[in-house]
């Protein structure tokens, strides 16, 4: 009730009053205080009728049913089929036909006829709501089936989610695990090069160090060729001189014989 005052806005607050006044009448109708619930009805009834808003098209027609009901429950038939008539009006001035309220109506129609005996009337309204009641049967267990078609292919599309999140974790899993092995073939290569290079190098050193060893070696080996050459010169030498003492030696003991 605060709300609908506190509303600056007139067609809203004359809608926000009547569906307060709806539920009010709802309360004491459950409460089978029914001539209470028929007063705040009618307010509710007369505000929905103000408005020209789709909300209050749809729910006017609910309020005349509301009223026909507690009258019927009060006795009061022809205020009964008065108003029940007026529900039939505004629900078929819609575009759109529902079940429920058409039921109800046509169930209310059918009493409130028996009451004031109309038999014939009750009678074709009782067909005509056993009639509803059939198609609305008809078509919850066409629903029903479609629900649980639609069911089925909700379990098979959750299954299908599934079974492609599992593929696609063993497939991250697979990936990893490849992603492992050719991060260690990786790093086994490397290590390969590596220890390849350190090959490498370590064999120019050493070819470096046998040739510089060979050079070596051809060096001394010359210095050992010119030395021997040199001692042998030198022995010669020592021995031409011993020959050349000797020969003086005799050329002397011939020049001077005893």
């Amino acid at each position: 009730m605060a709300l609908a005052l506190g509303d600056t806005v007139s067609e809203n607050r004359v809608y926000i009053l009547a569906r307060y006044n709806d539920a009010e009448g709802q309360i004491l109708r459950d409460q089978e205080r029914y001539g209470e619930a028929i007063t705040f009805f009618k307010k509710a009834y007369e505000g929905f009728l103000q408005n020209t808003n789709s909300s209050s098209r749809w729910g006017a027609p609910f309020l005349p049913l509301y009223i026909a009901q507690c009258y019927l429950k009060l006795g009061n038939y022809k205020q009964a089929l008065d108003y029940a008539q007026q529900c039939i009006e505004l629900e078929n001035a819609l575009p759109l036909v529902r079940t429920s309220i058409n039921s109800d109506v046509s169930l209310l129609l059918s009493e409130t006829y028996e009451h004031l005996g109309n038999q014939q009337k009750a009678f074709e309204y009782l067909k005509k709501h056993q009639k509803i009641r059939y198609e609305s049967d008809r078509l919850d267990e066409v629903n029903q089936v479609a629900d649980a078609e639609i069911r089925a292919l909700i379990d098979k599309s959750q299954e299908e989610i599934i079974q492609l999140e599992n593929e696609r974790v063993q497939t991250e899993q697979q990936n990893r695990i490849q992603r492992l092995w050719i991060f260690s073939i990786s790093g086994a290569l490397l290590s390969a090069i590596v220890l390849a290079l350190v090959l490498y190098r370590n064999n120019k050193n050493k070819q470096l160090a046998n040739a510089l060893l060979s050079e070596q070696k051809e060096e001394i080996q010359s210095t050992l060729e010119q030395l021997e050459a040199t001692q042998s010169q030198l022995i010669q030498s020592e021995k031409m001189a011993s020959l050349g003492e000797l020969t003086a030696g005799i050329a002397h003991e011939i020049q001077n014989p005893l």
